[in-house]
């Protein structure tokens, strides 16, 4: 979480937009022991910046393994969770099916 949030408070005001496949509030999915007060921490975090929250479908077609922690399931798994945690801090997404195609320039 420090990481990351050193990593944004370096490039905020200084870029229009941060493109991150790890925002603050992926600290609540990964951390193994989440507590109450971690969670409201990781939470206040998440209100200092200006977010627009993506979910990218998982194309499980092609899907490589090879230097990843978690299998195809586990990841899927992962998936639910991430939805379920942006339900539940009602965090607005917009949903990119695999037809959505995006480039960065």
């Amino acid at each position: 979480l420090k990481e990351q949030t050193r990593r944004m408070d370096r490039l905020y005001d200084q870029v229009d937009f941060i493109v991150t496949d790890s925002p603050v509030m992926l600290n609540t999915i990964y951390n193994k022991q989440l507590t109450p007060e971690y969670e409201s921490l990781v939470n206040e975090l998440q209100g200092e910046y200006i977010n627009y929250s993506f979910f990218m479908e998982r194309d499980v077609s092609n899907f490589e393994e090879e230097g990843r922690i978690h299998n195809l399931t586990e990841s899927i798994e992962k998936d639910n969770e991430i939805k379920d945690m942006l339900q539940k801090n009602e965090i607005l997404f917009l949903y990119c099916s695999e037809r959505y195609k995006f480039f960065v320039i």
